[in-house]
């Protein structure tokens, strides 16, 4: 509808909004020239008024959700593990495949300084191992299990309460380490706080997190 027009300086000003929705007059920009929708406008407080840009939702203009709608695709955590994105240490514990390769990597033969291992499955990763590929793997699940084992509760109180966040978060420090080459020499645990700007040297941080199968998943932040 049309309420308004003027012609100053050769300018057509035209009010095309729709005068039944207030909002409608300042989430696009409107130039409110007619006095129908100043009269609005000064009488409304509407939500976008005090809103801009990606602040907006899709609430503030007029979709509602439709919780009932069927679901269109979803990915389970059954097909993360079929498919590799994710690899199964124990019945409900998750570690994201990037973090799994880079802990099969970056592993010696000595278990980093304060990284709990399942002692057991790291100390016999080359006498059970046929190849050296499969020391890494053996290395990396003994890893992630004694990890997830002493972090665990932790991680879930961290995640349960928010606190700092919500995400419980390590640091995996590397280093040289004569034969072993480049290695994870150090695990320091940040906890429930802040890591973005705490400096541990090189290395990688590491977050662990509750999954939707009752265990915990350890990811590079990237992963989530």
């Amino acid at each position: 509808m049309v309420h308004y027009k003027e012609t100053e300086s050769s300018r057509e000003a035209i009010c095309g909004a729709d005068v039944g929705n207030p909002d409608a007059l300042t989430m696009w920009g409107h130039d409110v020239t007619c006095p129908p929708c100043q009269e609005m406008l000064q009488s409304a407080e509407p939500t976008a008024r005090r809103k801009r840009g990606a602040d907006l939702t899709g609430e503030d203009l007029g979709f509602k959700p439709d919780y009932d709608a069927p679901v269109i695709s979803s990915y389970t955590e059954e097909q993360a593990v079929d498919d590799g994105t994710l690899v199964k240490v124990s019945d409900g514990d998750r570690v994201t495949r990037p973090a799994f390769e880079f802990m099969c990597a970056h592993l010696g033969d000595t278990p980093p300084s304060y990284w709990p291992v399942d002692l057991m499955g790291y100390a016999t990763a080359r006498s059970k191992a046929e190849t050296l590929d499969e020391v890494g793997l053996r290395r990396a699940v003994a890893a992630a299990l004694g990890l997830i084992a002493a972090f665990g509760p932790g991680a879930r109180k961290v995640y349960d309460e928010n606190l700092g966040g919500g995400i419980y978060t390590l640091f995996a420090q590397t280093g040289s380490n004569g034969a072993d080459g480049d290695v994870i020499t150090r695990l320091v645990p940040v906890g429930g706080h802040d890591a973005d700007h705490v400096d541990h040297g090189a290395g990688r941080r590491l977050w662990l997190l509750p999954n939707e199968v009752g265990g915990l998943t350890l990811m590079f932040p990237e992963d989530y």
